[in-house]
């Protein structure tokens, strides 16, 4: 026996020792250059630019970032945005290059334009051009004026160089959506949702035209002889063709566009729909190519080489002679929405959403225990509540192939052990015994409890066709709450009966979770605006209160596993600890660069994972409060059906860990102002299993002393 045993024991000592065992002290690489990502934006691009030479990309989101790229290499070069989350930047609406390639207009939903030095990615000036909103953004081609309009409606010319405003034009009865200089400059002309055009002298700045149209007007722009000025009317499914000297249409193209540009030639211009990219001669108002690519707006480069789509799936690069493809950037690193540790620790799991709705979520799995690899579920579906785990195991449920297929997966071996179908939907919640399933019922708008191994209905518990809002089950397994737009309902378990409902909003208003504190009383985590309460499950009497307008109104909240602490996710960027006894901050988790989506702690407390809209997802120590490590995984962004595989991992001190392919592409060395590949530190930074060998694995040592 002793001869048997002495083996097995050498053996657990060589598992904890090759896996990590106690935190392993990693030494800072002391490397003479910041490791830093390149995120892309984390919304969709609402507008972009090309330098005059074809070298340099701008990109303006609804994430309030303007980011700045090598068109070559498809590095992001420079990242402009709001580092006060207290007075974020707005949405930039349109980008426009000078025609010298020295400034970069940028308009927003706010009252501002900005204009950028793309040289050092800094903002060199801010003009206040509108009340409200700044909307569209145009240089003459001389460089020498900038026209702006917006949300005022009105039409103004600034110089560019000092900010002074130098025309204003009016006219319009409602929102501007076309802006455009003739090319020698003495004109300007604005289409409108109106269903006007206007074209303006602006030497004199009178309104030589005003166009009546048949419909709202969307983008337009003159030929390159300034006689025609081009109107894309899509609601009416044609482009409009207009004779600048008598304001009159001379003739148009039946198509639909959702948008059109022109070429630099002046002679032609190109349209897209949702399927097709077409060329047209102006004078003929023929189709002379036609490329297989569509959907998003369009912008063609200053020499013509090029044509972009841009979308909320991010931006495609299409040559002009060709039609082909040549890139794809801007949106590749997947989107975090919420993120948990599995019940025994060993594995983080992140559920991210597409870049577009096409192929639904994924569940991405980043093995603390080093000797698992990274793995990836597609999955349907989305929202609270889209995975569970069966009991305390890391056997976790979620959907495969549609909505209404479920399977069990083992995070072990990342392979399917069950399949359900056809028998409810989400959202799921699983007891922590693993022997009850709620969920909603497939094909109807009952709530049900199910058999978790079977799929087999046991018991309806309530019917609404209103939006869900939450549902969860107690750690003892006693009672199910559900919210709803019409009400919060508690039901007893394994039973079925309904034992409490709350209908009005005051009382429960967005639950994130439930639970039970250690003097027994059932709690309910409930956010309101500027709040968050810790109430009484039973009676909605607030136990707890955190009034947080001053640190941001809170997303998500959870309560730590000995319900002392809890963690909050914040609009300003931040987690926030809270001490439940003294009522206090014990520590403010900074670092985040955009809202916190969610926040939740590791199983035995030590840890806090978080997600946030910058698209990353953070590890923190809570002892000290300090990051330890960042994950991130790409997107494929032609197959949303591919499985994820590549992943990175970063520590502050620039450790990295990953799949080779993503960490050579989405990383890079800053160094002062060189930009210098990762490979060039490889050496030093690279860390294989930084994950588990950061966090430690405790786990490991219990499993080794079992034994």
């Amino acid at each position: 026996m002793k001869t048997m045993f002495l083996p097995l024991f050498l053996g657990a000592l060589l598992l904890i020792a090759s896996c990590g065992g106690k935190k392993e002290k990693l030494e800072d690489p002391k490397i003479d250059a910041i490791i830093t990502p390149q995120l892309g934006h984390y919304w969709g691009i609402s507008s972009i630019a090309i330098s005059p030479d074809e070298s340099t990309i701008v990109s303006g989101g609804y994430d309030n970032t303007i980011r700045i790229w090598n068109l070559n290499t498809s590095d992001e070069l420079f990242v402009l945005r709001s580092d006060n989350a207290k007075e974020p930047w707005t949405n930039v609406t349109s980008l426009a290059y000078r025609p010298d390639g020295k400034q970069v207009a940028a308009g927003t939903e706010g009252k501002f334009v900005r204009l950028i030095d793309p040289a050092t990615g800094t903002i060199t000036k801010q003009i206040e051009a509108d009340s409200y909103s700044a909307g569209l953004v145009c240089y003459s081609n001389d460089g020498k004026m900038l026209a702006v309009c917006g949300y005022e409606k009105k039409v103004k010319i600034f110089d560019p160089d000092n900010g002074s405003l130098i025309k204003s034009f009016e006219g319009h009865r409602s929102s501007i959506k076309g802006l455009a200089f003739s090319s020698d400059g003495k004109l300007l002309a604005s289409s409108s949702s109106d269903s006007t055009a206007m074209i303006f002298d602006i030497a004199t700045g009178k309104t030589l035209q005003k166009i009546q149209l048949k419909a709202a007007a969307d983008q337009c722009f003159f030929s390159g002889d300034g006689k025609k000025l081009l109107v894309n009317t899509s609601q009416i499914r044609n482009i409009q063709i207009i004779d600048v000297a008598v304001g009159k249409q001379s003739s148009k193209i039946d198509i639909y566009a959702s948008y059109i540009a022109a070429m630099p030639s002046g002679k032609e211009f190109v349209a897209v729909n949702n399927s097709k990219m077409l060329v047209y001669d102006i004078e003929t108002s023929k189709s002379t190519k036609e490329f297989e690519a569509g959907g998003g707006s369009l912008t063609v480069s200053p020499k013509g080489t090029y044509i972009f789509l841009t979308s909320s799936i991010g931006i495609q690069q299409i040559e002009a002679s060709s039609g082909k493809r040549s890139k794809y950037f801007g949106l590749d690193v997947k989107h975090p929405q919420s993120a948990c540790f599995s019940p025994s620790g060993k594995y983080i799991l992140t559920h991210n959403s597409h870049i577009s709705s096409s192929g639904g979520p994924d569940i991405l799995c980043y093995p603390v225990d080093t000797s698992k690899k990274f793995s990836s579920y597609h999955t349907a579906g989305s929202g609270k509540s889209i995975m569970a785990f069966a009991g305390k195991t890391d056997i976790m449920l979620s959907t495969s192939n549609g909505y209404y297929e479920f399977s069990y997966f083992d995070l072990a071996t990342g392979t399917e052990t069950k399949g359900i179908k056809q028998k409810f939907v989400c959202p799921i919640n699983i007891s922590e015994d693993g022997k009850i399933l709620v969920a909603k019922e497939y094909n109807t708008d009952k709530y049900a409890i199910f058999n978790p191994e079977t799929g087999e209905k046991v018991k309806d518990l309530v019917e609404s066709k209103a939006y869900h809002y939450y549902s969860g089950i107690t750690a003892d397994g006693k009672y199910y709450a559900i919210r709803t737009m019409d009400f919060f309902k508690v039901f007893e378990l394994p039973g079925g009966n309904e034992i409490k409902s709350f209908s009005k909003r005051e009382e429960f208003d967005d639950v994130v979770f439930i639970d039970k504190m250690d003097d027994g009383k059932y709690v309910a985590g409930d956010l309101a605006s500027g709040k968050f309460s810790l109430k009484d499950l039973m009676t909605a009497a607030e136990i707890f209160r955190i009034d947080v307008k001053e640190m941001g109104d809170v997303v998500d909240a959870k309560l730590s596993p000995d319900k002392k602490q809890i963690a909050l996710a914040t609009k300003a960027w931040n987690v926030i600890v809270w001490d439940i006894a003294t009522k206090s901050v014990v520590k403010t988790l900074q670092g985040h660069k955009a809202q916190v989506n969610s926040v939740a702690f590791s199983p035995k407390g030590e840890y806090i994972v978080s997600t946030s809209q910058d698209k990353t997802t953070r590890i923190w120590n809570i002892a000290d409060g300090k990051e330890l490590l960042t994950l991130l995984a790409v997107e494929n962004p032609v197959d949303f059906y591919k499985q994820t595989e590549d992943f990175i991992v970063i520590a502050p001190n620039g450790r990295i860990d990953g799949t080779e392919i993503a960490m050579n592409k989405y990383l890079v060395a800053k160094k002062g102002q060189e930009r210098l590949p990762v490979k060039n530190y490889w050496d030093k930074i690279y860390t294989k299993n930084l994950l588990g060998r950061t966090l430690g694995q405790s786990f490991l040592e219990t499993e080794a002393a079992t034994k």
